[in-house]
């Protein structure tokens, strides 16, 4: 059985394993990934409250990951 803290460590060990996240976004957006330039990136956040981005949502949980694709410091928020 897997606990809370177990499932956090798991996420935060998965997204700082550079090749092994970048895989595994590449096979989610395909396309995007690769044409993605120098000035680009991904704003992870981790376990975020689903209730604190949906407020009226009624069976919050939360989003083991968000990640929000970024270009010239501008968020591409339809990519996330």
């Amino acid at each position: 059985m897997v606990n809370k803290d177990d499932e956090i460590a798991l996420g935060l060990m998965y997204i700082c394993d550079r090749k092994l996240f970048g895989a595994g976004y590449r096979k989610l957006v395909g396309n995007y990934f690769e044409s993605m330039g120098n000035a680009s990136g991904l704003m992870i956040y981790p376990f975020a409250k689903s209730s604190g981005i949906v407020p009226n949502l009624n069976f919050p949980g939360d989003i083991d990951l968000l990640i929000i694709p970024y270009k010239d410091h501008q968020l591409i928020v339809f990519k996330t």
